[in-house]
């Protein structure tokens, strides 16, 4: 029996549009796709993405939550409410640095990003689990890890970089989650620190540095 999943194409006229048709949904990114066709939520479809302002295309995987019928009379343009799949977050995430102008390998970075291979520790509320950091910037972090790929936007914690002699110069930032899910083959979280760069930078010179 086909498993094939349907395809909807998801055209839209500018990026500045495509980016507007973006929603955040506990921790994931949800997409509105104009369309007439009938397909029912929870229906597993492929997106492919156009614009009619730039050449670049995006095909991405998600689950219909939604979908409105046209709505004669009041205006409402006809489509479906796409959630992407987990693995498909930070294609997403690139998309959306697209639309908003700006490179792709930034995702939902706010400054570029460099490669790293730094131990943490990730401390959320009680909970103290081992991490790895595997991309860096002043302002944010990818740390890898199966265990957080399920957290939620918006989570609160706090990412322990160094253990120094008997707790001394431990190096601890606070964060918030902007996303979860895979990253280059690697399951984690991106997330923002709370403390402005100008903070951060002196704490992370030692690793910005080493990377």
């Amino acid at each position: 029996m086909s498993t094939r999943k349907p395809v909807v194409n998801a055209h839209y006229p500018t990026r500045r549009v495509a980016l507007a048709s973006c929603r955040a949904v506990g921790g994931n990114i949800s997409l509105f796709v104009p369309s007439t066709l009938a397909i029912s939520a929870g229906t597993d479809v492929r997106i492919q993405v156009s614009f009619g302002d730039a050449a670049q295309t995006f095909e991405l995987e998600g689950t219909v939550t939604w979908r409105r019928a046209q709505a004669r009379g009041l205006g409402l343009e006809p489509g479906l409410g796409v959630q992407f799949v987990p693995a498909q977050r930070f294609l997403a995430a690139q998309m959306l640095a697209f639309c908003a102008g700006r490179p792709l390998g930034a995702g939902t970075a706010a400054e570029p990003r460099i490669e790293a291979q730094v131990a943490c520790q990730v401390l959320i509320g009680k909970h103290q689990l081992a991490g790895q950091i595997r991309d860096l910037s002043a302002t944010g972090a990818f740390v890898a890890g199966r265990v957080f790929s399920s957290l939620h936007k918006g989570t609160e914690l706090s990412i322990e970089l160094s253990r120094g002699w008997l707790g001394f110069g431990i190096k601890r930032l606070k964060a918030r989650v902007v996303w979860s899910g895979c990253k280059k083959g690697k399951h984690g979280f991106g997330a923002r620190f709370v403390e402005d760069a100008s903070r951060t930078r002196p704490v992370l010179r030692r690793y910005l540095k080493a990377t």
